[in-house]
């Protein structure tokens, strides 16, 4: 049968016009003209410590779809619950203690907790004390800490929460010391040693789980996350939806730095930390936070049950000081958004398909960043990839690349998807960087800390443009060449593509479905990029190759290419 292909062929070459170029190549105009930059509502964002939020941090609140602000006993207000709702917010949390509550001796207690007290030596595992929390922060009142297998507990407890979320429009719950092991720690050996002497048989996590599951079976549509909750992976992610990994890719401490701020006077300062989890937090390396990601995705593949989700990755950081003048004899520094720490927060997090949040506990209103709301899509493969001195994830709508780079970095890379509309988004330098032949090089400056005296880790995010038109494109086979077997031979300058033997259509759009059709007939319904179909079927003569594409709100838009196709089967 090739042979029967191979004559025709030969006599095909002799009669077809020839301009003599053995390839081409289209060109494609900078769309960038018309596109935008796909963007999303944020993840996750924390909020509201202490009194209720004023009216810009209830704005900032509003553009993420999971907020975690307020609390069981003080929760946000109806009328700010009832915003954030109107903003499309989908997740309100909660905030709670799991192991334990606070009874006040002066009688400021809510019915839970007076209940607890009064039961205390069946309900708590330390009806006489001691009390290592409030000690140790100097509160004149008392923890009670739970027995979770006391039947009588969980069910006085869930029906306390359940009734206290649904009355105040919560429909999210976040558990703080979300795992067992504090009983392990110093001061609370009497406690652990209570729960072990009544249920020998029993681990007091899986207790503790048992309690989160009745929480979820009084309140199925009930959304819950655990602070660590995967340091006992194999009790609590079965159960949550979420669990918080805090201060593992960057935190923030105090070492005796003094400055003068304007506004503040001589005060001292704090600094952000990149590598919480190295040996040394200073002179640490990224491969110590990537190991640490790298256990807790084998922990989520392992043990997270049928509604776990994400592993959310809490950060905290320092403002970033500018220097404003000298003043006095003194520099002068003014405190803004710490761009670089929660770009690196959040691009790590990304690396490993996660959620990030960066705290500013300084002054939380620096923490307001717009990194978290570009839409970067899904992530593609199964993790990331090393490059030169650091790492890239790709996504259907961009990538991210994170590394220790000391000085100045070109790095050249071919995402898998890049769009052909010639430019690319970088959201952290903002500015637009040129894209060719399926390839794109990027700068990266490394970022010096003068407080410091270090260069920071550097992190960036970039973004493919979103046309605001749907638009579709087939790349193979184009008009005026001649195709043997799959492979391009040579350009005929025809109006045509001459087509021998099978071949791989492709199509190129900014949509999300193709459909692949011959002579108005549908041949095959592509839903994931790269966007093909192979044509192996017997048929010869004139033929209409038309792709259709889709996009997320229904649009359509399609690419029509005439065809002499010969393939005898």
């Amino acid at each position: 049968m090739d042979g029967k292909i191979i004559s025709i062929a030969i006599i095909l070459l002799f009669l077809l016009p020839v301009n003599g170029e053995i390839f081409s190549m289209k060109f494609h105009e900078n769309n960038i003209g018309n596109m935008n930059i796909p963007t999303r509502k944020g993840e996750y964002v924390t909020g509201m410590r202490g009194n209720q939020p004023d009216a810009e941090e209830m704005e900032w609140l509003s553009k993420f779809e999971i907020v975690h602000a307020g609390s069981i006993d003080e929760p946000l207000s109806s009328e700010n619950i009832e915003y954030l709702r109107q903003k499309g917010v989908k997740i309100i949390m909660a905030d709670d203690w799991m192991p334990a509550g606070y009874y006040y001796p002066d009688g400021n207690n809510t019915p839970f907790m007076k209940w607890v007290y009064e039961n205390r030596y069946l309900t708590t595992l330390n009806p006489e004390g001691p009390f290592p929390h409030c000690w140790e922060s100097g509160y004149d009142w008392r923890e009670y800490y739970f027995d979770f297998a006391v039947d009588e507990l969980v069910a006085e407890r869930v029906k306390y929460l359940v009734n206290g979320m649904k009355s105040a429009g919560y429909n999210g719950i976040f558990f703080d010391w979300g795992n067992g092991l504090f009983l392990r720690e110093k001061g609370y050996e009497s406690i652990n040693a209570t729960y072990y002497s009544r249920h020998p048989s029993l681990p007091y996590s899986r207790a503790a789980a048992n309690f989160l599951a009745a929480l979820r079976g009084e309140m199925p549509e009930i959304v819950m996350e655990n602070n660590q909750g995967f340091r006992e992976a194999e009790y609590y992610l079965l159960v949550l939806d979420y669990d918080m990994a805090e201060s593992y890719i960057t935190d923030c401490d105090y070492y005796g730095k003094r400055i003068y701020v304007e506004g503040y006077g001589l005060t001292e300062v704090p600094e952000t930390i990149y590598y919480p989890v190295s040996e040394n937090e200073f002179s640490g390396n990224l491969n110590d936070t990537l190991y640490y990601l790298d256990y807790l995705a084998e922990l989520r593949g392992e043990y997270g049950g049928e509604n776990f989700k994400k592993t959310v990755y809490m950060n905290y950081a320092a403002p970033e000081f500018i220097f404003l003048r000298k003043e006095n004899g003194h520099d002068v520094y003014t405190p803004s958004i710490p761009k670089n720490a929660i770009y690196f927060g959040y691009a790590v997090a990304k690396l490993a398909g996660q959620i990030s949040y960066t705290e500013v506990p300084w002054n939380h209103s620096y923490e307001r960043c717009d990194v978290y709301f570009y839409d970067l899509g899904e992530p593609l493969g199964q993790n990331y990839e090393k490059i030169d001195g650091g790492y890239v994830r790709y996504y259907s709508n961009g990538l991210v690349v994170v590394g220790d780079w000391q000085s100045k970095v070109r790095i050249n890379l071919s995402p898998p998807n890049l769009p052909s509309c010639g430019a690319i988004y970088d959201a952290f330098e903002e500015k637009w960087i040129e894209s060719k032949n399926g390839s794109i090089n990027i700068v990266i400056k490394p970022r010096f800390d003068n407080l410091t005296g270090r260069m920071a880790p550097s992190s960036r995010v970039f973004i493919y443009p979103k046309n605001e038109n749907l638009e579709i494109e087939i790349t193979k086979p184009e008009e005026g060449k001649l195709y043997f077997m799959d492979r391009e031979i040579i350009a005929t300058g025809g109006t045509k593509a001459i087509i021998l033997g099978k071949i791989e259509i492709e199509a190129n759009t900014n949509g999300i479905k193709v459909e692949f059709y011959i002579d108005n007939e549908l041949k095959y319904e592509d839903n994931e990029m790269p966007y093909s179909w192979a044509w192996d079927e017997f048929a010869f003569g004139d033929h209409e190759i038309k792709v259709v594409a889709y996009d997320e709100d229904g649009r359509s838009a399609d690419d029509e290419l005439k065809a002499v196709y010969f393939n005898l089967g």
